[in-house]
């Protein structure tokens, strides 16, 4: 089991891994509200290809990876590189956690 201090070195060490960027909004009751921007990694899922050339096509499902602090909960709006995602759940409370994970489909 890792001590404290290793943990927190470890997830110093994940957070410098997330390279880009995405805008987070919550749905407030009368419109979506700005909640903040987090450094993130997205990384696609689940894919679809197309038959025998390999070219990806689609992805369904994305998996957006935050630092453990971000406030990204289920149903939020992340909008990252120009597109818009619903994210579906999170990893929010394992206390072994590196970092924070949030699934998350394309809004179309």
């Amino acid at each position: 089991m890792l001590g404290e201090g290793d943990l927190a070195s470890a997830r110093a060490a994940a957070e410098e891994a997330l390279c880009d960027a995405a805008l987070v909004e919550r749905w407030s009751g009368s419109g979506w509200s700005t909640v903040g921007t987090f450094a993130c990694a997205a990384v696609p899922k689940r894919t679809v290809t197309d038959d025998g050339a390999g070219q990806l096509i689609g992805v369904t499902l994305w998996s957006f990876r935050f630092s453990r602090g971000a406030d990204v909960r289920p149903n939020d709006r992340l909008r990252h590189a120009e597109r818009t995602y619903v994210v579906s759940e999170t990893d929010a409370g394992r206390t072994d956690a590196l970092l924070l994970v949030a699934q998350a489909t394309r809004n179309v």
